[in-house]
């Protein structure tokens, strides 16, 4: 009996670190026109530290990044009606949920920012929104990461694929001269 009480007790006290949550926000419906909160439980959010956790070099790191953040948008997408979102802008034109580069630029920065305050990037840091331009009415927005060391700046562009599919990650220069697949 007295085994079962302290049990009970262990439980009692570490209850309130078992509901612990991170929360953070998505933009979605084009322009960051609605926001909604996301929590992800302290085991889910560590799920996407995992992946990181085994990279030892910045590429490997890069990769993990793609992965942690597609489990991060699905969960997101669990919550919100971002799931909903497809690639580009045309495929979900009029669909609650659907996501821009503006949305996705900022829902991915800060995504990035909840990782990188856990100290789970050894090899980069979250730099800036990067924005390009292509003629008066074009431009297109994206989240960076830079390379400790090198000082490469690399994108991270969730908006070229469909929801919760792996970012596109490509060294900026490349990004800013219009590199990224085509999905207008």
């Amino acid at each position: 009996m007295m085994r079962h009480v302290a049990l009970l007790g262990v439980l009692l006290m570490s209850a309130p670190a078992m509901a612990a949550s991170v929360t953070t926000q998505v933009c979605f419906n084009y322009g960051c026109s609605e926001r909604a909160d996301v929590h992800f439980g302290e085991f889910e959010f560590e799920l996407a530290g995992d992946h990181l956790a085994a990279a030892d070099d910045a590429a490997s790191e890069r990769e993990a990044l793609r992965e942690a953040l597609a489990l991060l948008y699905r969960l997101a997408g669990r919550q919100t009606p971002i799931d909903a979102d497809r690639a580009g802008n045309l495929r979900d034109a009029g669909v609650r949920g659907r996501m821009d580069c503006i949305d996705h630029s900022i829902t991915t920065d800060a995504l990035l920012r909840l990782i990188e305050a856990r100290d789970w990037l050894r090899h980069h840091d979250v730099n800036d929104i990067a924005v390009r331009r292509a003629g008066i009415f074009s431009e297109h927005r994206s989240a960076v990461i830079v390379e400790r060391g090198s000082g490469a700046a690399w994108v991270v562009d969730t908006w070229f694929g469909d929801h919760a599919e792996p970012a596109v990650l490509m060294p900026l220069d490349e990004w800013m001269n219009g590199g990224g697949p085509n999905v207008y």
